[in-house]
């Protein structure tokens, strides 16, 4: 597996920070292993000669910003020498100092300076390069045939992901909504069975749902993470393409503020959890003696009473 170099471009006050970054980002990326060569940058006066050569060399740039960075000149002379030689650059701001001003001259937005996030970027500079690494590019009309082929396979897998994630949706919410009817059925059960079977009935069941939409949220997020790493490939493989037509789609999508439906499954299977816990909670109060139990109207004696 061969190993990806990025520059690394920070104040030296920084550098463990930054070392600390790393190895974070590292173990992040165990399919993707990376190195930092600016640390092959000697300290002498022709120091810039040999940045040159290592940015040139490099995979892309990733400046880490802390307090002081935005008074390096040195800094924004990597980071405008990255973009002149169209290597990508991530900008990782530690702290909330100034950004460099290359920054603000080439409109150039920061992240975070956390592992994950961070490694997220480099996964996305990477994705494009791991799908084709060995291939001669530009790609031959006879290649293209084939990324066309495997870019349509890969689309086919996306859209059977969608239209299986929206079918366990289903079956999850119609789960929930039999556990909810058979509570229902127990908790209006109290004349029949007695109040003590219906309550073991209803706490039983309410645990059950609970565990259920809480297994739905971590089904949801497994599908989201899927279709995202999915759409990353598909965008990579379109870079090949004459026509890129997810990444506009997504831009034009971008521009309308699009929510994720993603978000919206978060947020029913929360739901549920919520109100299972709130069930469960009031109806082994009520078996504790806590609460007081539900009147049970007998319409018989009522009758009588009136009459």
């Amino acid at each position: 597996m061969r190993t990806h170099h990025f520059f690394f471009s920070f104040r030296t006050s920084d550098k463990q920070r930054v070392e600390k970054l790393l190895e974070g980002i590292k173990s992040c990326l165990p399919n993707f292993p990376i190195q930092d060569i600016s640390q092959e940058v000697p300290f002498c006066d022709d120091w810039k000669h040999h940045a040159l050569e290592q940015i040139q060399r490099s995979d892309g740039l990733i400046c880490v910003v802390g307090k002081e960075t935005a008074k390096s000149d040195p800094v924004n002379w990597e980071i405008e020498e990255a973009v002149r030689q169209s290597k990508p650059v991530v900008i990782a701001q530690l702290d909330d100092g100034r950004l460099p001003s290359a920054c603000h001259k080439l409109n150039i937005k920061p992240i975070k300076a956390l592992a994950p996030k961070v490694a997220e970027k480099i996964c996305d500079l990477l994705v494009p390069k791991a799908l084709l690494e060995g291939v001669k590019v530009p790609i031959q009309d006879e290649q293209l045939t084939l990324v066309w082929n495997q870019y349509s396979l890969m689309v086919q897998s996306w859209e059977a992901l969608i239209s299986r994630r929206q079918t366990v949706n289903n079956i999850y919410l119609t789960g929930n909504a039999t556990i909810l009817a058979a509570i229902g059925v127990f908790v209006g059960s109290f004349k029949d069975v007695g109040a003590s079977p219906s309550l073991y009935g209803g706490i039983m069941l309410s645990l059950l749902g609970g565990l259920l939409s809480l297994n739905w949220l971590q089904t949801i997020v497994s599908y989201g993470t899927l279709s995202q790493a999915k759409s990353k490939v598909v965008l990579a493989l379109e870079h090949y393409l004459p026509a890129k037509l997810f990444d506009t789609e997504w831009a034009v999508l971008e521009a309308k503020k699009y929510r994720s439906t993603t978000r919206g499954d978060k947020l029913a299977s929360q739901f549920f959890i919520l109100l299972f816990i709130m069930m469960f909670s009031v109806l082994t109060a009520m078996k504790l003696g806590w609460m007081p139990l539900p009147q049970v109207n007998d319409g018989k004696s009522a009758s009588t009473q009136t009459g």
